[in-house]
């Protein structure tokens, strides 16, 4: 559980892959009993706390809006949002 609650997203790391590396995680967790499947609010605060710090500052209102773990599309979004580039 700890590996699980430090997970944190790497520099360049594309959400959708540290999503599915906190998803294993999760799953392995499931498989141990020490959480159950249904505990999706947890998996969503681990992965908004291991955001990188723009990403995580950007998503707070929509971590705190969306009640489940389909916030990881929103997050998406967002890091598309934060890659194009400004337009003049």
């Amino acid at each position: 559980m700890r590996k699980f609650y430090s997970s944190q997203q790497q520099d360049n790391e594309p959400v959708v892959k540290y999503a599915m590396r906190l998803e294993e995680i999760f799953d392995h967790a499931v498989q141990l009993k020490a959480v159950k499947r249904t505990d999706t609010d947890i998996l969503k605060k681990v992965l908004h706390s291991g955001l990188t710090r723009d990403l995580k500052h950007m998503s707070i209102y929509q971590c705190d809006k969306i009640d489940n773990y389909e916030f990881k599309r929103e997050l998406r979004k967002i890091e598309t949002e934060l890659k194009e580039p400004v337009k003049e």
